[in-house]
């Protein structure tokens, strides 16, 4: 809550004064006086919307409220008791903005015994007035053919909350032409107000007005703006650049000419010198030098030109003001640091200004922990409780600096050592600041402020910011001649430290720590220094004594977060949080690393899976230390790609380290990227899975592309080899290879902060068919290198390559991989100085250092190359104004337009620095260009200051080095080769994972030093050397930093870890037959091992590589001590340029993965193990094969827990007649296919072969089903069947045989019949007297097989139970909103009617699985999420999870009780921030929270109380506030509140938010009236949503889930009359049902279609019989709702192509672009795109393809990909939202294209559909051969 945040203040900060305001009469009192019964006050300013709060000190009476408060002027309004010591009061129509008041408080009424003089105390205090500003961006022309248009954005700011309604109301527009409605956008705070009008006709006049009165505001205005003639060029309008920036920026009404010549066109007084010009489209950006100042005329000539040919119908004048620079001053440099003995400079900035004040506060030694808890030692804050003032002195800029700060910014240097002695030991902070009084302008004039009297003893802190002074407004706060200007937000501090401790530290999270400490001065290590260490709460944790070395080592028993060093009497401090260690960014010390000192590796048989497949994952566990035995039980958790949890299991034990983690998946779980976690203890590893819809290849497929290609070897070629499986060549096969560049970072070792991309250039995503042919009768090809003469690359490129062939049969084998491609021979690169946020930054009138190199392929530098350097203006506003069409414009390697231009030559490392000495402030880019290779580079870099003009040598203090070898076996000799200075030491720390394993110092030898140390087994399998690089403080012999430091990874192998399996399987195998795996280990060892035999079809889409946990053991582990030091903290600790960058470090560019492929069917994977293998045994493995022909590779996985090993055989599988028919993934009722059968004969005696195909009743086979092929001698032919789907559902089963002599194989096929369209329903319903009969007949829709019915019977309108139910079970979409609606009713079914005990059970575990799910939504800070993976709570659901959790848990469901409390204290935090009117409807939502929160049993009283009080409340708010009341047991407030509402609610749909509707909202209210057990009322609102639900009306999710709970708790509270019927289908005998509860419902049988239901009961009975089914066809025309759809069908070139009749093999794009118009609303929330394609067609994964940004797709929240569809969720703005899906028409057939929809998920008013079609895919010739 807001008033939490300024409520509560010392009372030292105020005192009662007696004021000359009329009002109450006021007695001045002490703050020890008043602090007697008041313990805090309202502030001296508040906001019109703030309550007012006071917080007695003593015990009051509680029962008193009106009479405590008094206000002058009087305010009607609320006042309740927050707790029970604050009193607060809400005014009913919000504070008088701009208003002086008096609170005077009644202390007698409420406080016995108070002291007389004090029964009435008066505060003063004053609300803010409202802000209001409105303001227009210039106009943009809009063309569509050659009638334009025009478009006008602008805003309304208001310094505080307003209805958008109000704001809407406030502005008024008059046009003289056309135009379309204006369109708002109001921010969620209510403080924005953007608004758009588009479609202004040409020569029209807007004539805009408003007043702020309104709203408080004293601000009112008008605008008129002319609009422009549409075959005329003229100047829309002009600005001037923003806080100073020196900018003109003049608006066309056409584009500018890009290629005219602008000089001498437009002229600045007179004169075309002194600036410098940019266009962009329609605007003219115009830059003027420093010597162009106040007043300007701008000159246009009449002859400047559009882009249409239109000129200026003559000159046009502009008068612009580049007013004088605001006076400011800034910091220069960093440190805080010095040495006692050093001389200490100041060094800042400052513009306008020649004088500045200075003030000096002492951080007293005994508080510098309290200090640091929440401050670095760089910090300025806080420093009241810790620190005072001991110094405050006015200083002469002029005396400082000869230079006229006026117009420019100057640098100034102020010695501190006249001004204060640096005691050591504190901390001092150095404050400079200013008064109008200090600047240039003469338009300032001092005014009389009346400031608080400092405490006794103390000094006025310049920190005190009084803008309340007679005239004061709020536009002084930006005017620096009003005092309101000079506030401390535009001051500048420092603190500074005196110290000669040098300390640096390591800790680990074990609890380890190291610290070194040496000089500042000598850098010697320092002995004897006491080292105590602390943690957050100022905890002593260790103390120690460095030894000779300058070290000590201490255990903790929890982390540090400060090392305090002692010397005599100086101190240094480290603090030691998170984000201040030693950056490692730059430095190769990733890899994987120990878990609570463990290491782990999960594998499994393959790396990407169907959905229903099993997941074969194993374990293998290395304990280094020896501390778990195999019987220690490891647990698997996996969450699928939406964040739900799908599996936890638990392994009991391993075999030789190796557990077994099988699971299986199901065949709706959704597709993406999984998550499989083990956790061994408190030791967790994770490994990603793949699920999607993949079928294996049958082909093998290799395009042997090079570790990399040059351009410049045109001649080289790319081989294409392709192969059967069972290993016969892809003879004369089609293949299609495509290609696409896209840029890779070029980072060589020793150039990692050189930038080698060009800025100016860009690839494009295109993709490029490199070969489209067949391969020759060996099954290869040879590919040309691809062609990229047509543009330039930015540098460096991944070639991705992707290969199809394609069989006889239409279906096609993918193969995806990738490579490095360099266009270029040499590299060109650059290298600026950046700033301490990391943003290039040049100092201005300063030399600054620019490096600039030239690099070989390899990652060589060089020597002697020529390269071209340019400098552009680039002149963005800041990175956010650049465009790609900005910066196309640099490029050219001659530098066309640059303002520099220059030639360097690379010295012989390949580098060279250029100087470069900015002269003006903007944005710039360099560009270099290696003249002989062509490639350029580029950097933006801004010259002067955003925020920090010294900018940050973190890259100076990298350091790199190197050793002699890039790996080692243990026993051999490590030799680091370190660049160094003389006169520094080095401090080497050998570091593994988390511990150091040594540390030593040396001493500097010269420019290299060579240090030498043993590798051992230790190491294995690496370590690192951590080297600070430290010089004195007053080094001089050289400009690099006063600590560098450098991290090198360091390899060590250990042989004698590794095992050496070894297996023996056949090379052939037979399918349908038996064969044996043998294996052993070549060395006789023991060892654990695990058998997998997997398709190679299927590890071939991934090039996936066989489990090797050796390999994985002995990868690099990274580095996880974290190290910190105070060195960069030192003030000026540099001999020469501070801010020059001299070294490099890092690694080369990262290693590529592989991107995997798509695609389906059941593929052949079997996996046995683990098993155990003793000392010299051999075992023998006997495993049957599948009816499977291709190949399989044999792998296996050995441990024996600290040894691992693997390895792998692949045998073919084949027998001497063989067959492989072909057919779709599935297919749809009426649709006709066609299955080719490719036979293939292996031996010389089969001659002939007959093939039958048989089916079952879900197909018939054209012409029998019998053909014959003959064959010549071994190869195969084509046989071709047709086959016939019936028009209904089903399993389709294919039986495909083939026989030669005494030969026979079979292969067996199974396809869903799928139903493409939605169920449709039927509805009859009527009503029974007591003892009558209804008969009527079953109307099934839909096909055949598709049907279901239901009959219910009430005693007040039906609420169609079953219907409803299912469709919250069935809806497809997983939210956190959805996932509730679907289970929370269920608690609730039983009382409103009766169930069987398996329907009982089911029902459990529908609500026992919701709540596991549940945890998958929720977050580590409490609450829930509304799609898994987001990281902040959704307000509505978040409190609707909790609702359902409390009401669970209360009918006996097994709740989490951590979730449960993590879940409170989020909803009560939640509750606190509560701010009325800050989001829509949010006070819906508080009221919900406090609903859950009474319901939970801890009523927030003073919350509930606040929100009575609101205005305007919400009524479907009020009505839960009631209910919240009610379950209390404040009965009293619950009617008050309901007496003023109404049960009418007005129809509406909300599609986010609360996902609100009336029936929710009816809901809500039958709710309360249930808490408030009112009987009457109840029944009355349970007849309407009874009512509503009967209806065949469509209703959200969330609005049927309230209804329905509400009906089900409504009839658990209110027990009706017995129902009685008697129901009888064709002629049985009819089933007696009776029931006391509401409702019954019964499933009929849909093969008897008569129906007769006859009431006995002594009431009417309502009937209600409903049928489904799911028809052939869809919808027969198109859908447009408030949403329109379009789908689009191209060729790979982008031309329109019909989609009826396509090509087997041919490749297409499908678009489906979605408009809002913004007829329903602007933004749609929470919209479900589904995509469902023909049978025939196979969609490319774009999520498993290399080609990255092939095609432009809007953002999408999720994406699932099945077999025949994708279904995408997303959000919209008003516009348009466009996906594409790569289609390849493969099975020839004719088949059905259904309904493509997309609508929203919480309204059926926004929908859209396009009806379905027939569509075909055709073979090129009778044969079936693709061309």
């Amino acid at each position: 809550m807001k008033i939490h945040c300024y409520f509560f203040a010392f009372l030292a900060a105020f005192s009662i004064l007696t004021s000359c305001k009329k009002g109450f009469d006021q007695t001045a009192f002490t703050p020890e006086e008043i602090g007697r019964y008041i313990a805090a006050r309202v502030p001296a300013v508040i906001d019109p919307g703030d309550p007012v709060m006071i917080r007695f000190s003593v015990p009051v009476d509680t029962s008193q409220t009106i009479s405590v408060f008094s206000f002058s002027p009087d305010v009607k309004g609320a006042t309740w008791w927050e707790d029970d010591l604050t009193l607060a009061f809400q005014p009913e129509n919000g504070w008088q903005p701009a208003t002086d008041y008096q609170l005077e408080v009644n202390l007698e009424n409420i406080i016995k015994d108070v002291d007389p003089k004090m029964k009435r105390v008066v505060f003063d205090f004053t609300v803010k007035p409202v802000r209001l500003s409105v303001a227009f961006e210039p106009l943009v022309p809009e063309f569509e053919g050659d009638n334009p248009s025009y478009l006008l954005r602008g805003r309304v700011l208001t310094s505080i909350p307003v209805d958008s309604q109000k704001i809407e109301k406030l502005l008024m527009i008059q046009s003289t032409g056309k135009m379309n409605a204006i369109h708002w956008e109001h921010n969620p705070e209510g403080t924005v107000h953007g608004l758009l009008v588009d479609g202004i006709s040409p020569d029209a006049t807007l004539d805009f007005k408003w007043a702020g009165k309104s709203i408080g505001a004293e601000s009112s205005g008008t605008r008129s703006i002319k609009i422009p003639k549409g075959d005329e060029l003229s100047v829309l309008s002009f600005e001037p650049g923003n806080d100073g920036e020196r900018k003109i920026g003049i608006y066309f009404s056409q584009k500018l000419n890009p290629t005219q010549d602008l000089n001498g066109l437009v002229t600045i007084n007179g004169s075309s010198d002194g600036f410098t010009m940019r266009k962009q489209d329609h605007i003219l950006s115009i830059y003027p030098g420093e010597a162009l100042t106040g007043q300007l005329s701008v000159q246009l000539h009449e002859k400047i030109s559009s882009s249409r040919g239109h000129e200026l119908k003559s000159p046009v004048t502009l008068d612009i003001s580049l007013d004088d620079a605001k006076p400011a001053v800034k910091l220069v440099g960093s440190g805080v640091i010095t040495p006692g003995n050093a001389e200490i400079i100041f060094p800042f900035e400052a513009i306008n200004l020649h004088s500045v004040q200075v003030e000096v506060i002492r951080i007293f030694e005994n508080n510098i922990l309290q200090y640091l808890q929440r401050n670095s030692l760089e910090d300025q804050w806080d420093l009241e409780p810790v620190g005072r003032i001991i110094l405050q002195k006015e200083i002469d800029l002029t005396q400082l600096s000869d230079r006229d700060n006026k117009y420019i910014w100057t640098r100034y240097a102020l010695d501190l050592g006249p001004l204060v002695k640096l005691a050591p030991g504190s901390i001092y902070q150095v404050r400079i600041g200013f008064k109008g009084t200090d600047t240039y302008l003469d338009c300032f004039k001092e005014v009389e402020i009346e400031k608080n009297k400092p405490a006794f003893g103390e000094l006025a802190s310049m920190w005190e910011y009084h803008y309340s002074y007679p005239g004061f407004t709020w536009d002084h706060t930006d005017d620096p001649c009003y005092a309101a200007f000079y506030s401390p937000e535009r001051y500048i501090s420092r603190n500074l430290l005196s110290s000669d401790i040098g300390l640096t530290a390591k800790q680990n999270e074990q609890g380890k720590i190291w610290v070194y400490a040496s000089s500042l001065g000598s850098v010697g290590p320092m002995s004897g220094i006491q080292i105590e260490i602390f943690d957050f709460q100022q905890q002593s944790l260790g103390k120690g004594t460095t030894l000779s070395d300058g070290s000590v080592t201490l255990d903790l028993q929890r982390k540090a977060f400060f090392v305090v060093a002692t010397s005599g009497n100086q101190n240094g401090y480290l603090r030691l949080a998170d984000g201040l260690s030693l950056s490692l960014s730059e430095f190769n010390a990733g890899g994987t690393g120990y878990q609570e000192g463990l290491r782990g590796y999960i594998y499994g048989e393959r790396d990407v899976w169907r959905p229903g497949d099993s997941i074969y994952l194993n374990f293998v566990l290395w304990d280094p230390d020896g501390k778990i035995d195999n019987r220690h039980p490891v647990r698997l958790t996996v969450t699928n790609s939406l964040g739900q949890k799908e599996v936890d299991m638990t392994s009991p034990m391993s075999l030789g380290g190796i557990y077994n983690l099988e699971f299986a998946t199901a065949t709706t779980d959704p597709t993406g990227n999984w998550m499989a976690k083990v956790e061994v203890g408190d030791a967790v590893f994770s490994k990603g899975l793949r699920i999607e819809t993949i079928k294996p290849n049958r082909l093998k497929i290799d395009t042997k592309l090079p570790d990399a290609i040059l351009a410049s070897q045109s001649e080289m070629k790319i081989d294409l080899e392709s192969t059967w499986l069972f290993g016969a060549p892809a003879s004369n096969l089609k293949a299609i290879v495509e290609a696409q560049f896209s840029p890779l970072t070029f980072a060589p070792v020793g150039f990692k902060e050189f930038i080698f991309a060009d800025p100016a250039r860009k690839t494009p995503g295109t993709v490029t068919t490199i070969f489209d042919g067949k391969l020759d009768a060996a099954g290869k090809a040879k590919i040309n290198i691809p062609d990229i003469n047509d543009y330039l690359p930015e540098g460096q490129l991944t070639m991705s390559v992707k290969t199809r062939v394609f069989e006889t049969g239409g279906d096609f084998s993918t193969d995806r991989n990738t490579t490095t491609f360099h266009p270029y021979d040499q590299y060109a690169g650059v290298s600026t100085p950046s700033n301490r946020w990391g943003y290039e930054e040049l100092k201005m009138n300063e030399s600054n250092d620019i490096r600039v190199a030239s690099v070989s392929i390899a990652g060589k530098g060089v020597a002697g190359r020529t390269m071209s350097v340019g400098i552009y203006n680039a002149n963005w506003r800041w990175w956010w104004d650049r465009t790609d069409e900005d910066i196309t414009q640099y490029n050219s390697e001659l530098h066309l337009g640059a303002i520099v231009t220059d030639t360097v030559v690379t010295g012989s490392n390949g580098i060279v620095t250029y100087k470069v000495t900015p002269q003006s402030y903007g944005s710039y880019m360099i560009r270099v260009c290696d003249t002989e290779s062509g490639h350029c580079t580029g950097q933006f870099y801004y010259a002067g200051s955003w925020g920090d003009p010294t900018g940050d040598n973190d890259a100076a203090s990298r350091l790199t080095f190197a050793a002699d070898k890039e790996s080692y076996e243990v026993g051999e000799k490590i030799k680091l080769n370190i660049p160094s200075a003389i006169g520094s030491k080095l401090l080497l720390t050998i570091e593994k994972n988390n511990k150091v394993i040594s540390s030593k110092w040396y001493a500097a030898t010269g420019d290299q030093t060579q240090i030498s140390i043993d590798a051992t087994a230790e190491m294995m399998p690496n370590v690192y050397a951590f080297v600070s690089h430290i010089q004195p403080y007053e080094h001089s012999s050289n400009d690099m930093p006063l600590r560098m430091y450098g991290v090198l990874p360091v390899m060590v192998a250990d042989p004698k870890t590794k095992l050496h399996p070894e297996v023996s399987v056949p090379d052939v195998l037979q399918p349908d037959k038996s064969f044996t795996v043998t294996v052993s280990e070549k060395d006789k060892l023991p060892m654990a091992y695990t058998i997998a035999v997997v398709d190679e079809g299927l590890l071939g889409l991934t090039r996936f590589k066989s489990p090797d946990p050796w390999e994985h053991f002995h990868r690099q582990e990274a580095l996880a001590v974290q190290t910190w030091d105070m060195f960069d903290q030192v003030l000026g600790g540099y001999g020469g340029t501070i801010d020059r960058l001299l070294s490099l470090g890092g690694d080369g560019a990262a290693a590529l993965v592989d991107a995997p492929q798509a695609e389906r069917f059941k593929p052949v994977v079997m996996h046995f193990g683990p098993y155990y293998l003793e000392p010299g045994q051999q075992k023998v493995h006997t495993i049957k094969m599948p009816n499977y022909v291709g190949a399989v590779r044999t792998m296996i996985v050995a441990s024996d827990r600290k040894r691992w090993g693997s390895t792998d055989k692949t045998s073919t599988v084949k027998s001497d007649l063989m067959i492989q028919p072909t057919l779709p993934r599935l297919v749809s009722p009426g649709e006709t296919v066609t299955l080719p059968v490719n036979v293939y004969a292996m031996a010389d005696n089969i001659r002939t072969a007959e093939i039958k195909v048989s089916t079952n009743d879900m197909a018939t086979v054209a012409d029998g089903g019998i053909q014959s092929v003959r064959f010549t001698g071994q190869g195969d032919e084509m046989v071709y069947f047709s086959l016939k789907i019936p028009e209904r559902p089903g399993l389709l089963k294919v039986d495909v045989r083939a026989t030669s002599g005494g030969v026979t194989t079979s292969q067996q096929l199974e396809l869903d019949v799928r139903i493409p369209n939605p169920p449709a329903t039927q509805v009859v319903a009527a009503t029974i007297a007591p003892g009558q009969k209804w008969s009527g007949k079953l109307a099934l829709p839909g096909m055949k097989g598709t049907n279901q019915a239901s009959v219910e019977l009430s005693q007040m309108p039906p609420i169609n139970l079953q219907s409803r139910l299912q469709y919250l079970i069935r809806y497809p979409y997983g939210c956190l909103e959805q996932t509730l609606s679907s289970v929370f009713p269920q608690l609730y079914v039983a009382a409103l009617t009766d169930l069987k005990p398996a329907q009982e059970q089911e029902i459990r575990r529908n609500i026992q699985g919701g709540i596991q799910r549940l945890k998958s939504f929720s977050l580590p800070s409490g609450g829930f999420t509304y799609w898994p993976g987001e990281n902040y709570r959704d307000s509505w659901s978040n409190s609707y999870a909790g609702h359902f959790l409390i009401e669970a848990s209360k009918a006996g469901y097994s709740v989490d009780g951590s979730m449960m409390d993590a879940w409170r204290n989020a909803q009560k935090k939640d509750a606190q921030a509560y701010r009325p009117g800050q989001y829509y409807r949010d006070d819906l939502n508080q009221a919900y929270r406090l609903y859950t929160l009474a319901l939970d049993g801890q009523p927030a009283w003073g919350m509930m109380n606040r929100l009575r009080t609101q205005k305007d409340l919400d009524q479907a708010a009020a009505w839960m506030l009631a209910a919240a009341y009610a379950l209390g047991n404040r009965h009293d407030a619950a009617n008050e509140i309901i007496q003023k509402l109404t049960t009418e609610v007005k129809p509406y749909q909300e599609m986010s938010y609360t996902y609100g509707s009336d029936l929710r909202d009816k809901a809500l209210i039958l709710e309360t009236f249930l808490v408030m057990n009112k009987q009457n009322e109840a029944m009355t609102m349970a007849r309407t949503i009874a009512t509503s639900l009967s209806a065949e009306n469509w209703y959200s999710t969330q609005s049927t889930s309230f209804a329905l709970l509400a009906m089900g708790k409504m009839a658990k509270q209110f027990t009706g009359k017995q129902i009685k019927a008697t129901i009888t289908q064709s002629g049985k005998t009819g089933e007696q049902v009776s029931s006391s509860k509401g409702l019954i419902s019964r499933e009929l049988d849909v093969a008897n279609e008569n129906l007769t239901v006859e009431n006995t009961s002594s009431d009417p009975l309502f009937i209600r019989v409903t049928t489904t089914g799911r028809p052939l066809k869809g919808i027969p025309a198109e859908v447009k709702n408030n949403l329109s759809l379009k789908a689009k069908y191209m060729d790979l070139q982008g031309k329109d192509i019909s989609p009826d009749r396509l090509k087997q093999g041919q490749d297409f794009v499908v678009q489906l672009t979605v408009t809002n118009p913004g007829t329903f609303t602007s933004h749609l929330d929470q919209m479900a795109l589904s995509y469902m394609f023909p049978s025939g067609w196979e969609l490319t994964n774009q999520r498993m393809d290399n080609f990255a940004g092939r095609f432009k797709n809007s953002t999408a929240r999720y994406q699932d990909i099945r077999d025949d569809r994708v279904n995408t969720f997303f959000s919209m703005d008003r516009g348009v939202w466009t996906y594409h899906f790569v289609m390849t028409a493969t099975y020839a057939g004719r088949y059905w294209l259904p309904d493509i929809m997309c609508d929203a998920m919480y309204t059926h008013q926004v929908q859209a559909r396009l009806p379905g079609r027939w569509v075909e895919v055709v073979a090129a010739s009778p044969k079936g051969e693709v061309q």
